[in-house]
């Protein structure tokens, strides 16, 4: 099992080209340390997200696993998203 307070190796996309609103959002939410990137292609990414935010993807090997939209992100799937790390 993952130990909750290690560094995992997750990746932020912050719906937005504008590096501004991003380095902003980050001071506003004091998470400059966290690993982020901005949406290369808007249109794309709205029809992966369905148009739900925030959408969150587990990623293997260039390949989406499994998402969950905002509401079904808790404690099982952070259980399971872990157990797929080790």
């Amino acid at each position: 099992m993952i130990d909750r307070g290690q560094q995992q190796d997750i990746l932020y996309f912050h719906y937005t080209t504008d590096s501004i609103k991003l380095l902003g959002f980050q001071e506003e939410t004091n998470s400059q340390n966290l690993s982020y990137a901005m949406v290369p292609d808007q249109e794309g990414a709205w029809e992966m997200y369905k148009g739900v935010f925030p959408t969150y993807f587990y990623i293997k090997n260039n390949s989406v696993i499994y998402e969950w939209q905002n509401y079904q992100l808790g404690y099982p799937a952070l259980s399971w998203i872990e157990n797929k790390l080790d």
